[in-house]
């Protein structure tokens, strides 16, 4: 199963709670996605890749941030995207947050393009931690990852500023 072809938004565990993803060069998708959320197109959403090393290939990674940094705990770090991460009312031209996928049975579905990594809910109510909750707010309206995972109650990633000269901690 694909879930992450274009023209597709598709609920996924995260470790933190499930996300909803579109991958980051479809547009339309984008647009999509903002709209069925209720999301105010002025609020970027993050990106999550599948490894490092595809990180690397769509923002300057400082030397101080290493893999292992992803791995302690989950978080995000806010990044200078290169030019080949398509530019997007979804995140910043700037300054855009990535996350590494902690989860390696999701990595192997994963695409080589970033993908959105917003959580499954409405904008403003809480996010889903079970797919009867993601069934429930959205139904038909996405594709639901189905794999046989156990997602942690766990707080909602750290996020990391790296675009400064010493990094800063926003939440």
């Amino acid at each position: 199963m694909n879930w992450f072809a274009t023209g597709t938004i598709t609920a996924y565990p995260t470790d933190t709670s499930f996300g909803l993803a579109v991958r980051s060069d479809d547009a339309e998708g984008l647009a999509a996605l903002y709209a069925l959320k209720g999301r105010p197109t002025g609020q970027p959403v993050s990106l999550m890749v599948r490894d490092f090393n595809i990180l690397k290939k769509y923002a300057y990674v400082p030397k101080i941030l290493s893999e292992s940094w992803f791995v302690e705990t989950p978080r995000t770090a806010i990044l200078r995207p290169k030019d080949t991460l398509p530019t997007s009312f979804a995140w910043p031209a700037g300054a855009v947050g990535f996350r590494v996928c902690l989860l390696s049975e999701l990595r192997k579905h994963l695409p080589d393009v970033p993908i959105t990594t917003t959580s499954a809910n409405k904008s403003g109510q809480s996010p889903c931690f079970t797919v009867a909750e993601v069934e429930q707010i959205f139904g038909d309206k996405i594709s639901i990852c189905t794999l046989k995972m156990i997602i942690p109650k766990a707080p909602p990633s750290q996020i990391w500023d790296f675009t400064k000269p010493v990094p800063e901690r926003i939440r």
